[in-house]
Order: C-alpha cells, then structure tokens, then sequence
C-alpha cells in the first residue's frame, strides 16, 4: 500500500482543474493527485501517514457543472472519460521518472563505473539471474526535484538501489543492489 504524505484538501474546498488534492508517497516516489474537473470536494478519503489501498477513491468531488450524459458514462473499472484524463499527466509523470531512473547516474557516471572495470547494478543483476526473469520493485523510485514553494521541476534524482525478484537456476530468488553511479550509492539521498 502506499501512504498519504500530505494532508488532503477539505471538505467543501472548491478546487479548478489541476488542483492538487493530496501527495501520496510510496518506494521513495511521490504522486500529486490533482483534480480532474473543477467544483467542490465532498469527501475526503485519505487521512495522513494512513495506507491507501489501490483503485480505492481518494477524494470525492462535486463537478461544478452538470456533465453531459456522454461524460457521465463509466468504462469497466467504473472511471469516467474526464477522470481518465485527469490521470493522463500523472500517468506521463511516472513513465518520465521510470526512464529516467532507468538511466541511473547518467551517461557519464555510467562511463566511469565501466571505466573502472564495474558493471552497473543492472548488469549485475542480469548476469546473475536466469535470463529475462528480473522484475524491478519501483522502477520510477527517486526524488523529484521541487522549487521553494514545493512545485515538481523536470530534474529527477533516481533512488540508489535496486530492487525486484526473479529466477536463479529457475529459483525464485529476491536480489538487490546498490547503484555506483547515484550518490556513490551512499544510501542518504
């Protein structure tokens, strides 16, 4: 599960769309959870330092004006049109944090580790698993970078060690390791 880290927005708070309605942090990550419609919020769901269960509703907002039949409708998972949309940055977000922490310390610091006759972390663990059987825990893990009044900037600093589960000898085994190439691996980010 993952936990609330700030507190979220009050009940009858009204909100435009973008708003941000709660932080949820989970493996080293954060997530803004923003409206995807203006109005007013009607209950909130989140309490901090609390698990949040996923598919669970957070925050339960009253539109600020009456949606169109075709825009009320649900799809399977009982989402509307604009909720999925609201999620469209959020999704955006996490995939620019996952490529990027795929790249570790970067190109040059890749370099100096190969430099230095090392692979990196996820070579390692390539070559001692069974081949394609590794899953990384958080693959986005890291710290966004924030400016003084807390907005997200495009910089990303990728947490130092991975961690995932695959086969050794067609085992399931869980391995991990620290990554050389972010902060030396120190393990304070």
């Amino acid at each position: 599960p993952r936990k609330n880290s700030s507190l979220p927005s009050a009940p009858r708070e009204a909100v435009v769309v973008g708003t941000v309605l709660a932080v949820v942090s989970s493996m080293k990550m954060e997530c803004e959870l923003r409206s995807p419609c203006a109005g007013t919020v009607l209950e909130v769901r989140l309490a901090k330092g609390q698990p949040v269960a996923r598919g669970a509703p957070a925050v339960v907002l009253q539109p600020k004006d009456e949606q169109s039949e075709a825009s009320r409708e649900r799809d399977e998972d009982g989402s509307s049109a604009a909720e999925l949309e609201g999620w469209a940055k959020e999704v955006q977000e996490i995939e620019r944090r996952t490529a990027l922490a795929q790249q570790m310390g970067g190109p040059a610091a890749t370099a100096a580790q190969r430099a230095n006759g090392r692979m990196t972390i996820r070579e390692r663990i390539a070559s001692l698993l069974d081949k394609d059987t590794f899953r990384e825990v958080g693959p986005g893990a890291g710290q966004p970078e924030r400016d003084a009044a807390g907005n997200v900037l495009p910089g990303f600093t990728p947490a130092n060690f991975v961690l995932g589960t695959g086969k050794l000898d067609g085992r399931r085994c869980v391995v991990g390791g620290e990554d050389f190439t972010v902060k030396g691996g120190s393990p304070k980010m």
